[in-house]
């Protein structure tokens, strides 16, 4: 009987063992679901720390992305247009586009196969997660993406050819116009302008070593079809970094003091100091060791492949007649989003003027010239056919620069006495029909580190003169002109480019207000590529330019006395033209770059904000506020405040 009775115990403690094991199994049973139908995977969900687990692949592919593996770095990634996913397993730190975020869990290998989190992967790439706890079910809604068709046309206009066509050596607009397609960098700023994944998928910061290492995207390929590698990353900012250097980016990579290649996809920029600039720096477009070496750096402009560039862009070369158009193809091996549009013709029109004619014509599709007293009459008849977009000056600023080593103009009280008698206000309505704002410094008044409290220099041409007066400049002399004891005019060179018919206007609207209180200006109109040289050897008195610049506050080349003039070349080690020599300006530009803190970077910009104010490097004019219209055959793109993002996913409407 007690061997019965124990035998019944036994066979009860197992039942209810074998019953305490079985109910959480079900109450655990997870199931996931994208939009409405269940996700298709070889094993079941898992629960780790609270956050649910699936198999990489699964997951990636059912949200319609490439799926990477490296067995040596136990790394994966999921790559869907210009979004990049990467996850290392046992690493709680992640990748999204670039830039690293912290995981609640860590990728983790269950029964042979890799687990990743769900509720990340799929928020990263765009979608909805939903928890529905009454019936153990994650819903995943995600608009999975339709790629327009591939083909057609699209034509620019330009006011001036490319100077030249080399990343590293390229300083105006209009080169970087054709290189911003052909030829890119490690990061980009996509339309919020925030840094992200380019040729490098992801980069981390080392602090231990004072290091940024990069990631490059694997399988990557310049135009010519020979692989793009972590050599090519070090060759490029190695010949900037070299002795014979003679463009106007030396200044970007100060702080950096050496370029290691780990390996064929991962680069190390070692640094002496931190250097909140160098991140954003490393958007220019990379240059191929192949093409290049061998080349001394000094003769690198006259290289061939300087205006036939070859990159690893979206775009490839095709040519360039001069004078007439810039020609580029599509590239297919491009490895993010598009290009879905075929072929791009960049036309050089002779003055923007032209410009927006041939765009009311349908010669171009891109119109971004369109006159500021016209804005309205043109929206409105083009209603029907052109998407139109007002584009605020969130960074850019038009100016009169002052050249210090004309004696005259080095005299402050000559500096204020030319801020004092432009009539700025009257300019902003004459000329750009209100559409504009007065800058009264370096950054623009919806930049993030922008000063609101400037010296604002209101016009009052009786305090001109004052200062001039008391500058030495007494006489008057029978043509208006003010002369000092010496016998000196003021009377000064100016340049200013053709094409720009608003620059043209101002500048006779400032001859005006200037001759009122007894300065001459001698225009010299200039086509663009002798400006640039001519600004580059600093030969002028005045010029009439403007600066378009990124989220970057940072003005090491623009203004820092290292900047100007190289005694032994007679050229600007970088863009500081005037050649302003201010310790002041000096000290904050340096301790700008020196902390990662936005908010104390943002108090000492204020500080060089007043301080360039103060000394006056240019006449500030204007930042003005422009309308692009795009006619609706060209779809796609991202237009925002900032412009064009993303160019290579334009594409053309179907049946048009």
């Amino acid at each position: 009987m007690r061997k019965i009775l124990s035998i019944l115990v036994l066979a009860v403690m197992v039942l209810t063992v074998l019953d305490l094991s079985a109910a959480p199994a079900s109450a655990n049973t997870i199931s996931i679901v994208l939009n409405g139908r269940p996700l298709v995977a070889d094993v079941a969900p898992v629960i780790r720390n609270g956050r649910t687990l699936v198999p990489f692949r699964a997951i990636f592919e059912a949200l319609g992305a490439e799926v990477s593996w490296d067995e040596a770095t136990s790394t994966v990634a999921g790559y869907r247009g210009r979004q990049a996913i990467v996850l290392v397993i046992g690493n709680r730190t992640a990748w999204v586009d670039g830039p690293s975020v912290t995981l609640d869990v860590a990728p983790q290998i269950i029964n042979g196969r890799t687990m990743v989190p769900v509720r990340f992967i799929a928020e990263s790439m765009g979608a909805q997660v939903e928890w529905v706890a009454a019936a153990n079910r994650v819903a995943i809604t995600a608009t999975l993406p339709t790629l327009p068709a591939v083909g057609g046309v699209i034509t620019h206009g330009r006011i001036a050819d490319p100077v030249i066509l080399n990343p590293i050596l390229a300083n105006d607009t209009e080169s970087n116009f054709i290189l911003s397609r052909t030829n890119v960098g490690l990061v980009r700023r996509d339309q919020n302008g925030e840094l992200i994944n380019a040729l490098a998928d992801r980069w981390q910061w080392i602090p231990a070593e004072m290091t940024w290492r990069f990631w490059l995207r694997p399988g990557l390929k310049w135009h010519d079809g020979r692989p793009l590698t972590a050599r090519d990353v070090k060759f490029t900012f190695d010949a900037i970094r070299h002795p014979q250097y003679t463009g106007r980016r030396q200044g970007d990579l100060l702080s950096v003091s050496d370029i290691v290649v780990v390996n064929d996809l991962v680069v190390d920029f070692r640094l002496r100091n931190i250097d909140a600039t160098l991140l954003g720096r490393l958007s220019m477009g990379l240059i191929p060791q192949h093409v290049f070496e061998g080349t001394a750096i000094r003769d690198m402009a006259a290289h061939n492949f300087s205006r036939q560039p070859i990159g690893a862009g979206p775009y490839r070369f095709v040519r360039w007649v001069r004078g007439q158009f810039v020609e580029l193809e599509r590239n297919p091996d491009w490895h993010l989003d598009g290009p879905f549009i075929a072929r791009v013709i960049v036309k050089t029109y002779p003055d923007s003027n032209v410009l927006h004619a041939a765009w009311e014509n349908g010669d171009i599709d891109w119109g971004a010239a369109i006159p500021p007293d016209q804005i309205d009459t043109v929206m409105a008849r083009f209603a029907n056919q052109a998407n139109f977009h007002e584009i605020p000056a969130i960074f850019g600023y038009d100016y009169v620069g002052l050249n210090f080593l004309n004696p005259i103009l080095a005299d402050l009280r000559v500096r204020q006495a030319l801020m004092y008698g432009a009539d700025r206000e009257a300019i902003v309505r004459s000329v750009y029909n209100h559409r504009a704002d007065l800058v009264h410094g370096h950054l623009v008044p919806s930049h993030w580190a922008h000063n609101p409290n400037l010296y604002p220099y209101r016009h009052n041409r009786f305090r001109a003169i004052e200062l001039l007066r008391q500058a030495g400049f007494t006489t008057v002399g029978r043509d208006g002109i003010r002369t000092n004891a010496a016998g000196q005019r003021l009377s000064f060179r100016f340049l200013i480019r053709t094409g720009i018919p608003e620059r043209h206007d101002t500048l006779a609207m400032l001859t005006s207000q200037w001759r009122l209180i007894g300065i001459e200006l001698r225009p010299e109109v200039l086509e663009w590529s002798v400006l640039v040289e001519r600004l580059n050897r600093s030969d002028f008195d005045m010029n009439i330019m403007g600066w378009s610049f990124s989220e970057e506050p940072d003005s090491f080349t623009v203004f820092h006395s290292s900047q100007g003039r190289d005694p032994a070349t007679g050229l600007n080690r970088g863009m500081n033209n005037v050649q302003l020599n201010d310790a002041e300006v000096d000290r904050l530009i340096m301790l700008g770059r020196t902390t990662m803190d936005e908010t104390e970077r943002k108090a000492i910009y204020q500080q060089l904000e007043v301080r360039l104010n103060q000394v006056l490097p240019y006449v500030f004019l204007q930042a003005r506020n422009g309308v692009v219209g795009i006619h609706r055959r060209i779809q796609g793109g991202v237009v925002g405040t900032r412009g064009l993002s993303f160019p290579e996913t334009l594409f053309i409407a179907p049946g048009r």
